[in-house]
């Protein structure tokens, strides 16, 4: 299975935010804040609400994700 697109973004920005990103053995990945958070997620969530469930995750991290409709000021 492939990973979704959408979660491929979320770890390029993860990645650009100064995150450390591992890809483990078990087809997850491993996100390292800056602040030391650690995030696992699968990389291919089945779920309806995983995507939300890590963006959730990340943004506790401290991960900045602005929508598509949104601006930056």
């Amino acid at each position: 299975m492939s990973m979704t697109k959408e979660l491929r973004s979320l770890l390029e920005l993860a990645t650009q935010q100064g995150w450390k990103v591992e890809q483990r053995n078990t087809n997850h990945y491993k996100l390292v804040a800056p602040n030391g958070k650690v995030v696992f997620t699968s990389s291919t969530p089945s779920d309806r609400r995983a995507i939300e469930n890590i963006k959730r995750d990340l943004r506790s991290g401290g991960l900045v994700i602005i929508r598509k409709n949104e601006r930056r000021k």
